[in-house]
């Protein structure tokens, strides 16, 4: 709801961001408005598998 009604800069910070369907499409469309969205999430991850679930969204 938040990117939503952005419209300068959006940013998020998650220290293990796996985000639901929801967050990725939300991301795209705020962007493609024209709103600068910003992703801080940790580089090297204490868990495994927190660390390659996080890596796994990186790409798109």
């Amino acid at each position: 709801m938040m990117m939503r009604h952005s419209t300068k800069r959006a940013s998020i910070t998650s220290a293990y961001l796996v985000p639901d369907e929801s967050i990725p499409l939300a991301i795209l469309s705020t962007a493609a408005r024209g709103v600068l969205v910003e992703l801080f999430v940790s580089e090297i991850g204490d868990p495994a598998i927190a660390y390659h679930a996080q890596r796994s969204y990186h790409e798109p």
